[in-house]
């Protein structure tokens, strides 16, 4: 849904989130992310 993609700042494709927050779509700042969670 366009007004929610809006409200949760994604304004290109693609847009990865981990844990509700944005993260660049590359390998490494998803894993990144990923560890930081602790899981």
């Amino acid at each position: 849904d366009f007004a929610m993609a809006s409200r949760a700042g994604v304004n290109a494709t693609p847009t990865v989130f981990v844990n509700g927050r944005p993260v660049s779509p590359s390998y490494q700042a998803v894993r990144a992310a990923l560890e930081a969670l602790g899981n």
